[in-house]
């Protein structure tokens, strides 16, 4: 779920919104609300002060979320109430200004659901904004908080802009900001920067203790290996192949291509032959050398399956 916004429409204002489902769902908008002790048997409830009705999505990527016979009136309550402050400053839990709520309508009970969190902040000049602060999803009895990750932007699968540099064509977000070489594939973990790919993590380990992006300390390092299934005419089938950790059938991807699709490069440029006898230039590229301190210390690693572009990562509330 992305792009949630309220859309000021004959004076009244509506929620707008895209996502992604795999299956037939509903969507349902409660104000006010408190979440109910979960149910292993019925999944997620909420007691509220009031809803919208219940609208139901047929499968599919990228739908929207737009509903005209839905409206909000944000004037009719206090600023405690829509952002969740109390007066004195400490935040109320117990009452949730607005939750989006999507239940899956297949499968076993209890469905499976997600659960966005969001309050809605006034500007100065009298209009009103929808932010979200916290994603929940609901599966096999167990409650999941969604965090987000760093460094999984694909930068050039959304841009549509062709007059873009060089420079930024050949940095896709999915190099390792260490060796500049390998894909990224290693979490630092708790500021959640994906940013090392597993050599260059198990080296920073034993050379240093803070993250090469915000120098925050860290405590921990999290490898998260996508694999991507393929048949068995695929090349890298055909050819015999076969990685360590990688099951039968399946082939290694880079983490950024499987959350976003197929990075996109760059045609590569025109090489000039100036002469055969001319000297080369002797300018190398500056990329700094990975050394093992250590062959049996090896990073936790999580394999995933990656049958979509559409993956969730979760983190145990």
């Amino acid at each position: 779920m992305k792009e949630i916004e309220l859309i000021f429409t004959d004076g009244k204002y509506g929620i707008e919104f895209l996502f992604d489902s795999d299956v037939k769902c509903s969507v349902t908008i409660y104000h006010f609300a408190s979440e109910e002790l979960p149910v292993a048997t019925q999944g997620v409830s909420y007691s509220y002060r009031f809803k919208s009705e219940t609208y139901h999505y047929k499968r599919g990527a990228a739908q929207r979320f737009s509903q005209p016979s839905y409206s909000f009136e944000p004037d009719n309550y206090t600023e405690e109430e829509l952002t969740m402050v109390n007066p004195d400053f400490s935040i109320n839990f117990d009452l949730l200004p607005i939750v989006i709520h999507c239940v899956s309508e297949e499968g076993e009970d209890p469905k499976q659901s997600h659960s966005t969190i969001g309050i809605v902040e006034k500007y100065s000049d009298g209009s009103y904004i929808l932010k979200a602060v916290k994603q929940k999803i609901f599966v096999d009895g167990l409650s999941y908080l969604l965090q987000e990750i760093y460094g999984l932007e694909n930068k050039t699968s959304s841009s549509a802009d062709k007059s873009n540099s060089d420079e930024e064509a050949d940095d896709c977000g999915s190099e390792c900001v260490v060796c500049m070489c390998d894909l990224r594939d290693t979490i630092i973990l708790p500021c959640r920067h994906l940013c090392l790919c597993n050599a260059c993590a198990d080296s920073l380990r034993y050379q240093a203790n803070n993250c090469p992006i915000c120098r925050a300390p860290f405590r921990a390092l999290l490898q998260i290996r996508a694999l991507h299934k393929v048949s068995a005419s695929h090349p890298a089938m055909a050819a015999g192949a076969h990685e360590d950790g990688v099951p039968p059938g399946y082939v290694s991807i880079s983490l950024v291509e499987a959350l976003n699709g197929p990075i996109l490069s760059s045609p590569p440029a025109p090489v000039l032959l100036q002469g055969v006898n001319k000297k080369k230039s002797g300018k190398k590229k500056n990329k700094r050398a990975v050394t093992h301190n250590d062959e049996s210390a090896t990073t936790p690693t999580i394999p995933i399956e990656v049958p979509t572009s559409r993956e969730v990562l979760n983190q145990n509330a």
